[in-house]
Formats: structure tokens, sequence, C-alpha cells
């Protein structure tokens, strides 16, 4: 690019910028306000109230903005002087970008630069619909009961709720934004912190291996007794969605449920044990009563084996994880064990001897149960404590008998738990479909422009074989062209030769030799240019930058077509900005954008037009140059195949214009090449107008 002139636009360019949504302000180097539009007064209210803020230094702004209480946050209010110091840093950097947060609830983006001249230029836009948008996503993240968190296309963290966080922190601390997922397992496997079934390279490997399908669930298990499932689910357009559900409360009622499993079995085996050896010691009385003692004392050690196996039922009643109540056929409650009693929150005297329907709020009562036949294992019902709040339960009922009597197990288990999950993983399954339903219409929109980009590459398909043809077109005319010159060369070049007008002081000679010249010349201009374009697209041509006078660039090609021009009877005309002085770049090629800009436009405009060179400054110390004609213009077709290498407009302009076609892509490639735009505006008989913005800088890309 080329060097920055440091030129500050004039008031007249920066009064367009009055119609922006944005605010924009300028700041000269003693950091007072030398211009801002009106967007910018509106953002900030308080400035209304101020006669002429042109002339206010940037930290009396930020003073108005803080006194009248228009900036929010806790630092601005509690220490306005440290505020205004850290603004003013962010003010003064070479490149400065910061979100304010105003008291009526908006949020601006602010993006400066510092200008070469010591100014600083400022960007003010309204953010608030994108920062509220992200607080809300941040919130319904935060808020879930599981782990989230989604990777972009290349396995990268994109966002995650605290929850996985706290579960994905490894041995180099939380997981960051943007990081690899190899690099986030990499870190939890070598952290310590999870029981690995296999080495941690080949645990790392396997959980690479798994994502890779379209949906993987997977089981984690954490050195703190810790255990979450693990759901990963790809997306449509290849992303990654994770969830991390804690099932440690389901661990801990299976191993319960094992270990109260086990020990029943032991106690059944025990009083199988105790039955034969019973039965045994039948026997033995019947047969040998001189053993009556011998057998009192196996009764006797039977018996405390037995009153053993009732104690140590009844421990496992009272410390197992589920409600026990006993009742009668009636429906009186006999006992219960402590979890019953905490979970209705009453005493044994309280409910012994009473019915046991009074326990529930839903009406079932155990005469409806046995009435109906109830069969399933399991339902649920809803139970209501002491202080008279209703829960839900899960309940099943057993009926045994002993001594000619019939009762009924009630075992029941507190589901509280479980249904605000089973709401909570509802809330998560309805926000994922809704994301589902977003994601199916942004990929709606991505088939309509891949339908478009093809239809793109149907037109630069064809616009190729318009390319070959105009190449094919070109070299049969460039034999003409290259042929024509040649031949006078050589004819002239014969005659002097052999003296065919006489001997050499001949002005007849003189004449020819100035033919020689002229064509050798043109056939000189042909081969340049061709040599000029082959580098451009070869990618190879060569820049020489340096301080160009554009008022002397500007006269000297005006000289060069000049007389073309009174030939023609156009008039040419210059319009140069007063402020124009120097500008970086190529002079060479500079001058040949000039040159070859005017050259076109005066063949194609007939006598009595004219054709305007204009030169003058854009934003940011750039350059705009533009040339006008009058001429015969040309339509969309011609102008396309005109900016076409070796293409020439349509058969009425160019017959009768010698050239190659080469004028208006040679141009284009130099523009291009110093890291400007050319844009061409014609119609037919109406003229045409071609523009060239060459950016300040060094000029290059």
């Amino acid at each position: 690019m080329a060097k920055d002139s440091g030129t500050i636009p004039s008031l007249s360019t920066l009064q367009n910028f009055d119609h922006l949504r944005v605010g924009l302000a300028l700041f000269d180097p003693d950091d007072v306000l030398t211009y801002c539009n009106e967007h910018f007064r509106y953002i900030y209210r308080s400035l209304h109230d101020v006669d002429e803020v042109i002339g206010l230094s940037f930290p009396d702004i930020l003073r108005i903005l803080v006194e009248n209480g228009e900036i929010a946050g806790a630092l601005v209010v509690q220490k306005p002087d440290v505020w205004i110091e850290r603004r003013l840093r962010t003010h003064r950097a070479k490149v400065g970008r910061t979100t304010e947060q105003l008291t009526d609830g908006r949020w601006i983006d602010i993006k400066e630069r510092t200008l070469p001249d010591g100014g600083v230029i400022g960007y003010w836009a309204d953010a608030t619909d994108r920062i509220r948008y992200q607080l809300r996503l941040e919130s319904a993240m935060d808020c879930m009961a599981d782990g989230f968190a989604a990777w972009n296309q290349a396995g990268q963290l994109d966002m995650f709720n605290d929850k996985f966080a706290e579960r994905y922190t490894g041995r180099n601390g939380p997981p960051r934004k943007g990081q690899a997922f190899e690099e986030v397992i990499s870190d939890m496997a070598h952290s310590g912190l999870l029981k690995l079934n296999a080495p941690p390279e080949d645990w790392i490997k396997s959980q690479v291996q798994s994502r890779r399908m379209p949906a993987n669930q997977g089981f984690l298990e954490y050195e703190d007794e810790r255990y979450f499932i693990l759901n990963e689910q790809r997306t449509l357009e290849g992303s990654v969605v994770t969830t991390l559900t804690d099932i440690t409360e389901l661990k801990e009622q299976e191993r319960e449920l094992i270990f109260r499993g086990q020990s029943l079995k032991q106690a059944n085996a025990e009083l199988e044990m105790a039955k034969a050896i019973l039965e045994e010691q039948g026997q033995q009385l019947v047969g040998m009563a001189e053993d009556i003692e011998l057998a009192r004392q196996k009764l006797l050690t039977q018996k405390n084996a037995i009153e053993h196996i009732e104690a140590r039922e009844r421990a496992t009643l009272e410390t197992m994880a589920d409600a026990l109540i006993v009742v009668d056929s009636g429906g009186i409650v006999e006992s219960l064990n402590p979890i019953a009693q905490a979970m209705f929150s009453i005493a044994p005297e309280d409910i012994i001897g009473k019915p046991v329907d009074g326990l529930f709020y839903s009406g079932w009562s155990l005469g409806s149960h046995r009435a109906k036949g109830e069969t399933q294992s399991f339902w649920e019902t809803s139970a209501r404590r002491a202080g008279g709040k209703d829960f839900p339960v899960e309940m099943a009922v057993a009926e045994a008998s002993a001594a000619g009597q019939t009762f009924h197990v009630l075992t029941l288990r507190d589901i509280s738990e479980r249904k605000r999950a089973e709401a909570q993983l509802q809330r998560s399954h309805d926000i994922l479909e809704e994301r589902v339903l977003e994601r199916t219409a942004a990929l709606t929109s991505e088939i309509t422009e891949h339908k478009n980009t093809l239809s793109r590459l149907m037109r630069a398909k064809e616009e190729a074989e318009v390319a070959s043809h105009a190449k094919s077109e070109f070299l049969a005319n460039m034999s003409h062209e290259l042929r024509t010159p040649l031949n006078a060369i050589i004819g002239f070049s014969e005659a002097i030769r052999h003296e065919v007008f006489g001997a050499l002081e001949n002005n007849k000679y003189s004449e020819y030799v100035a033919n020689i010249q002229e064509s050798g010349q043109h056939l000189l201009e042909l081969i340049n240019e061709i040599l000029d374009l082959s580098a451009i697209e070869a990618g190879r041509l060569e820049l020489s930058l340096e301080d160009v006078d554009l008022a002397e660039a500007a006269e000297q090609a005006l000289s060069l077509v000049r007389p073309r021009a009174e030939k023609g009877q156009v008039r040419l005309r210059l319009d140069l900005d007063a402020d124009s002085g120097s500008f970086t770049s190529d002079r060479r090629r500079f001058k040949q954008i000039l040159i070859n800009l005017l050259t076109n436009a005066v063949k194609f405009t007939p006598a009595g037009g004219e054709v305007a060179l204009s030169l003058t400054g854009g934003g940011d110390g750039d350059l705009i140059l533009s040339v006008a004609d009058t001429g015969v213009g040309m339509t969309s077709e011609d102008l396309e195949t005109a900016m076409t290498p070796f293409g020439q407009a349509g058969s009425v302009m160019t017959r009768g214009h010698e050239g190659t076609g080469l004028g208006l892509p040679l141009t284009k490639g130099l523009v291009e090449a110093l890291s400007g735009i050319l844009v061409v505006d014609s119609a037919p008989g109406k003229g045409t107008t071609v523009t060239v913005t060459l950016p300040a800088g060094d000029g290059t890309q």
C-alpha cells in the first residue's frame, strides 16, 4: 500500500456522513473534536444540551457524559476518574476497540484509530441487539442442569456453561474458547481426575475415533466418585454438541440395591441352613433321647443365630434407602422403618394403629388396590407429609402371610428429584428442537446460496469461452496490426536503400524516415501493451514507488494526447483539487493509466465533444481520478467485451478505430496492481466515465 500522506478529509466530504446510522467523530492531534456527524450527538443525548460540541477536547466530552450519568457501570459511579483514565488509554491506542453500556440500556461498539498526523478518527455503532442476544444465550446455558458445550466444524470449543467447565477442568485449568477437542481431553486424561479404563494415550485415541460418528454416548467416572453420561451429537453442518449428565445418585442407588439383594440372599441361605439343622435335630430327638441336652444346646445355638439374623434384617430395613410400611389386612399400620418416618415427617406413635390411607393424597387406599387387583410392580401416586405438603412417590405393594395372618408391605420411594430432572430434561429437549429448527432454516438459506454459486460458475464458464474466442480473434487482428506497420517500415527502408527518388538529400527521404519512425513507434506501443498485460497476468509486474506530483503528471498526460484531440476537434479539460500535492505511486504506471484512459476517451469522442480529467482526494488520503467523455458510449455487452483482454467493443465502435483491445483491460490490471479499483459507467449515446480509486499507503498489496 502507498504510504499514508496524513491528509484529513475536507469538511464538505465529511458532511456526506451525516446520513449514516453510525456515529463518526474526528479529533485533531491535540485531541480536540473537529467534526462529528448528527448520529454521534444522537448516541450521547447529554450532548444535546451543549451549544457547541466542536472544539471540546475528548476528556471534556467524557466528563460531560459522566456528570450527566450517561455511562453505566459500577466503576464509572464509584471511581469516575479511574474510568476516564482507562477510556483515554483505549482512545489513544493506535487501534482501539471497546464496548460501553449506557444507562438507558443501550450498548455501543466503539472503534478508534490514530491518524498519521496524530489525530484520532472514531466510529460508534449500536450493539444492543447483539449484546442482549449473547447474554440471553449465556443465561440459558447457565440455567441448564447438565453440562453443555458446542464445538465448531474444526473441533474447536465455541461455547460452554459452568457445569461443563467444572468437569472438563484438567491439569492446565478450565477449558478455553477456541481450544481444540484433542487438547481438552488430553488435558483431562493426564490430570489424574478421571478413572480411565486404558492408558491415557489409548483413551484419548478412542475418544477421538468415537466422536467421528453422527452420535456418540460414553461414560465418565471421576476419582471423587462422581459418574456422568456423555452424549455427543453431530449437527448437519458438521459441528458437535456435547451434554454431560450427572448420574452419581443413580449409581449409588444401584450399589445400594445390589448390597440389599446380597444381604437378603445371605439371610435366606442362613435360614435354609437353620431349617436343615432343626430337621436334623428333630430326627436325633426321636431316635436318641440321651442326646436331649445336646439337642437343647444346639437349639439354643440356632436361636441365637435366628436372633442374629432377625437383628440383621431389622438393621437392613432401618438403613435401606426406600421407605417400608407394614399394614395388616384391614389397612392399619403395624410398623414403619426410619426412612418412612423421615419421608412423611411423622413419629411412629402418630401413625401406628391408624389407617395407612391417610398418608396418601390422590385417593389411593389399600381397599381400592385390592378391589382393582392391581398387578404392576411399581406405580406413581401422591403422598402427604405431616405438615400437609404433597410430594410424588413410586410405590409397590406386596402381600404376605405368617401364622395364619395376612399383611401387606408398602415400599415407597420419593421421586421429587427425578421429576424435577425429567422436567429439566424436557426443557433441554425443547431448546435443542428449537435450535434444530433454526439450523434447518439456515441450511435452506445455504442451499439457495449454493444454487446461486452454481449459476455464477456457469456464467463464468460462458465468459471463459467468450474470452477464448476473443483471443482467437485477437490473433487474427494482430497479424494485420503488426504486419501493416512492418510493411511500411520495409517498403520505405527499401526506397531509401536503393535511392529510388535520387540522392539522400531529397526531401522525400526525410518524409519516409518520419513515416518509418511513426510506424515503428506504433509497433513498439502494441508490443509494450502485450508485454505489460502478460506481466500483470503472470504476477511479475515490477513497481517502483516514489512521490508523484499530481499536477505535473496530469499536464504531461494531456500534452501527449492533445495533438490527437486537436486533430479530432475534441476539447480537453482538467479539474484538479486545490489541495492536491503529491501521491506515492509508480510514476511510469500512474502516467500510463492516465494516458490510456485519455487516449481511449479521445478515440471514441466525435468532433465537438469533450474529455474531462479530474483528480480529487478521497477518505483516509485515497486518490480518486476520473476520465469522462461525451462519446458514443457502450452497452453492458460492449462493456463486458471491452474489459476482456484482447476483446473489443461492438463493431460499430471499433470499425475505423485502430487498437488491440488491450486499453481497458491493461489499465484495469495496472490499477489493481496498485491495489486500486476501476469502475466504468457507460451508456450508448451518453458517453463513458471511468473512475479509479487508489488507496493511500505503499500502493501495493
